[in-house]
């Protein structure tokens, strides 16, 4: 049977990709993701408080009474000044009188002077501070102009930054693996460009990642072609059903290892001899949430990670975290490493947590440095386990787990742990293929 349309997907792959979208709107804190990269972006609406400045510089203006009021006082202050000088005259007469009045009318005369000149001071005076006021309140609304414009720039800015979010994010769940590459590298140059958004785009990147897929190309009972909108791959359109699907899982396939290979380049600080980052497309302080995600091949060698979640994540191929930095809480709770994973010269900087994990291949935590907790219980290591060189922080500890071979596989524990074959001191019987179980030297199984 042919499958018409050039682009295919199974309907377990078309159901996943449609809510795409939706998960990624949900990371970003809702239906709208408009308010949620504001959120992040730290975004408050800038209202410039100008009402105190203008409070401030206000000044009543002069009433004309004023003006009245003034020209009173100073001929108030002449003529009572003349006249009391006029009366001590008295007593004089002849050519001393007409000289003692002469002068008390000069003295009232520049009395009245001098109280203009006052006035004439003061009205100076507040002339001046009315120029002034003038130039605090062009300042006043040149500032309100200024501040007016940054938020019109950041609006603008902040609208453009959500329709390529939004337009991105629906490129995500296209039916067409170019597209959603597409989507990848636009939600990149999105992070790279604007930092208040890095970690919503993270989270966007290990959401898409977390959503089911099918590593196998193997048909499974139910899956069949989904219908297709898109009729523009005649080569894939001609394949049998089984190819179309292998095909498509195939491109499924990149777009998740492109979206591996872009978080793991902007998480290499790369740094010089003197201790500084020197990789410009470095994003610090980032958090992965990758629980429950398939993996294929991950490389976080060197990456520098604050907070990390794999739990019940399943690694496909070798699994690459030599020389990694995690700064806060690490959880590989219940994960599933298909092949070798290597820690070697890792650095988990708090409580990291390995419970239930299972090591399918050989593993490598030599000279890791543990800063936290190191949790191992109940851990499964099915191929040799080298531990040297690495100190366990106390209380740190592998109650209940096993390992496969005994003594066949040169394996190195930490110091105080030895192994104990299944079914004595306590450990349980495995299946045929010799089991031993990790326990403290002093013969404990130590399930703390």
């Amino acid at each position: 049977m042919k499958v018409e349309g050039g682009s295919h997907r199974t309907a377990r792959q078309s159901r996943s990709l449609v809510q795409v979208r939706q998960s990624a709107l949900a990371v970003s804190g809702g239906s709208d993701p408009t308010v949620a990269l504001r959120c992040h972006a730290g975004h408050v609406d800038h209202q410039p408080s100008t009402s105190k400045a203008r409070r401030r510089a206000r000044l009543k203006p002069l009433r004309w009474w004023w003006v009245g009021a003034s020209a009173v006082i100073v001929g108030c202050v002449g003529i009572g000044i003349g006249w009391w000088l006029w009366e001590q005259t008295g007593d004089l007469s002849g050519p001393d009188l007409m000289r003692a009045r002469a002068e008390a009318v000069r003295i009232a005369l520049t009395a009245s002077a001098g109280t203009g000149g006052a006035l004439a001071l003061l009205l100076a005076v507040r002339r001046q501070r009315s120029t002034e006021v003038a130039l605090e309140l062009q300042d006043v609304d040149l500032e309100q102009k200024r501040d007016a414009a940054t938020d019109a720039r950041h609006d603008a800015a902040e609208r453009r930054i959500t329709d390529l979010y939004i337009k991105a994010v629906e490129q995500l769940g296209s039916n067409k693996a170019p597209v959603r590459l597409g989507g990848l590298y636009a939600l990149e140059r999105l992070a790279q460009d604007y930092q208040s958004h890095r970690q919503t785009i993270v989270d966007v990147i290990c959401a898409y990642l977390r959503m089911p897929h099918e590593a196998s190309g193997n048909l499974e009972k139910g899956d069949v072609p989904a219908p297709v909108e898109d009729a523009d791959d005649a080569a894939v359109a001609a394949l049998p059903d089984r190819a179309v699907i292998t095909t498509i899982r195939g491109q499924e396939h990149q777009v998740r290892l492109t979206a591996q290979r872009i978080l793991a380049a902007h998480l290499r600080p790369d740094y010089d001899r003197n201790g500084i980052p020197v990789n410009p497309k470095y994003w610090p302080d980032t958090d992965l949430d990758l629980a429950g995600a398939t993996l294929f091949a991950l490389n976080l060698n060197r990456c520098h990670v604050r907070h990390a979640n794999f739990g019940s994540a399943r690694f496909d191929g070798s699994a690459v975290f030599e020389r990694a930095r995690f700064g806060g809480n690490v959880s590989f709770r219940a994960a599933e490493f298909t092949r070798d994973a290597r820690f070697a010269q890792a650095r988990l900087s708090a409580y990291s947590d390995f419970r239930a994990a299972v090591f399918g291949g050989d593993v490598r935590f030599s000279k890791v440095k543990f800063g936290g907790y190191a949790d191992f219980r109940g851990a499964t290591f099915g191929g040799r386990a080298d531990f040297e060189g690495a100190a366990l922080p106390k209380g740190s500890g592998f109650g209940a787990a096993r390992t496969r071979g005994g003594g066949d596989i040169p394996s190195i524990w930490p110091t105080g742990w030895v192994l104990s074959p299944a079914g004595r001191d306590g450990c349980l019987p495995g299946d045929e293929g010799g089991w031993y179980c990790l326990i403290r030297a002093n013969g404990s199984i130590a399930s703390e």
